[in-house]
């Protein structure tokens, strides 16, 4: 699990807006010899009549601003939702999304960033919706806006989320594979060494 949390100030906002041309992300650290499983998403959105749907896109890392995209999951629906605050004449709301569990590969010795794009629905369908951005605390990089290209927004600000899921060892599920296979491998040769001293034993009597 990654957060950066909430202060509460609401201090300011990006648009993430479905109907606006701008678009926001926040990016997710995988730790060295680690993958990581996405599976919950917690943010907080400047919204008046709350959240409709939710687009999920994945992106790898290009020099520290979102690159190509790898992966989305479209038109989710708020697992959950409350109204935590309001700043500018606009609610906040707190969302979680639960995701179809999404890995992000990590590397042997060194940290792997990627991002995070919520493109957002309000109750509405009017571009006026904002993923809440603070200056009190920062993981990894501030937050990127895509303004007719990606670009930091201010290197103060960072979005305010929680990636949730779970961490496993880098290139897991092959590791795991290999490990029931060699399993089983041993099984069978126990097998195989007892029936042969079984079968001995049957010639000695016999003899």
């Amino acid at each position: 699990t990654e957060e950066n949390p909430n202060d509460f100030t609401f201090e300011n906002g990006l648009n993430c807006s479905s109907a606006s041309v701008f678009q926001t992300a926040n990016d997710v650290t995988v730790a060295a010899d680690e993958d990581f499983e996405l599976s919950q998403i917690t943010a907080s959105i400047f919204a008046n009549g709350g959240i409709a749907l939710v687009d999920v896109i994945y992106y790898d890392n290009a020099g520290g601003l979102p690159g190509t995209v790898i992966g989305s999951e479209l038109g989710l629906v708020p697992t959950s939702q409350a109204v935590i605050g309001s700043n500018f004449g606009f609610d906040v709301n707190e969302i979680v999304v639960d995701v179809t569990p999404f890995t992000f590969a990590g590397q042997a010795g060194v940290p792997t960033t990627y991002w995070v794009e919520l493109s957002v629905t309000d109750g509405g369908g009017t571009g006026s919706v904002f993923w809440v951005v603070t200056s009190s605390s920062a993981v990894g990089n501030p937050t990127a806006q895509f303004n007719g290209g990606w670009g930091i927004f201010d290197p103060a600000f960072d979005g305010v989320y929680i990636w949730d899921g779970t961490c496993i060892p880098h290139g897991g599920l092959i590791l795991q594979v290999f490990l029931l296979m060699y399993f089983f491998l041993l099984v069978a040769l126990i097998q195989i060494t007892i029936l042969k001293l079984l079968f001995s034993q049957v010639i000695v009597q016999v003899a």
